[in-house]
């Protein structure tokens, strides 16, 4: 699955389809992304980030290094960890 979710991030597949093929939730794909990203890996996720946050949560990621992202994805795709 880890491959899966690399390759199609590389291919700028939306995070929703990417769960949807593997049958599973957004959570709990975020939860995997996170998982490759805490082993070293690094994931290139700003596609997305353009595409589905919001200008605020965009400068906040901007301040905190947007060459390639690193941070907890739960905390700014789903409001409270839904």
């Amino acid at each position: 699955m880890k491959v899966y979710i690399i390759h199609n991030i590389d291919r700028k597949l939306a995070l929703e389809d990417i769960a949807t093929a593997k049958n599973l939730t957004i959570s709990e794909l975020l939860t995997e992304i996170e998982r490759i990203v805490s082993s070293g890996t690094k994931l290139d996720i700003k596609y997305y980030i353009d595409e589905y946050v919001d200008e605020y949560h965009q400068e906040e990621i901007s301040n905190t290094s947007m060459k390639l992202i690193q941070i907890r994805l739960k905390t700014l795709f789903l409001p409270g960890g839904r």
